[in-house]
């Protein structure tokens, strides 16, 4: 399913929601009233309506588990490779793939945060620091691309 839409990833141009209710299996919708929140794991398919003003915590939210078991930096990879994607081929109906690494940094802010207070077990603490290396490389060569 990822595969399919992974094309309208982080895309606010279009409106793919009625797409989505005619052919996603299983569909299921929440109407959120303020102070409420749905806690998704990476990789979920979601879609946001409204009329007036909706926020995404986007990946400012991460279970130890998620670091664990490698969804989280399988999800980052995948988001990079769109970014890649969009990179080389220039489609004006995709947001600017600039948007996603801009998130992905504001993120890797919140890593130091988390490795300079020393909340994380050793292990976890290594990984997740092998992890900002690698995507900040990766981010970096990402921006070089798309300025050209």
């Amino acid at each position: 399913m990822r595969n399919l839409f992974g094309d309208v990833h982080a895309s606010s141009k279009g409106d793919y929601t009625r797409t989505a209710i005619r052919t996603w299996p299983g569909l299921r919708w929440t109407i959120l009233h303020v102070g409420e929140y749905i806690e998704m794991i990476p990789g979920t398919i979601h879609a946001v309506l409204s009329t007036e003003n909706s926020a995404m915590a986007g990946w400012h939210h991460m279970r130890k588990k998620w670091l664990e078991d490698g969804v989280y930096k399988e999800m980052l990879q995948w988001e990079m490779d769109i970014v890649e994607k969009r990179i080389k081929v220039i489609n004006e109906a995709e947001e600017d793939p600039n948007k996603i690494l801009d998130t992905i940094e504001k993120e890797m802010k919140h890593w130091q945060i988390w490795l300079q207070r020393e909340k994380l077990e050793p292990e976890l603490s290594k990984k997740l620091k092998a992890l900002k290396m690698e995507v900040e490389k990766r981010v970096k060569k990402l921006h070089k691309e798309a300025e050209k």
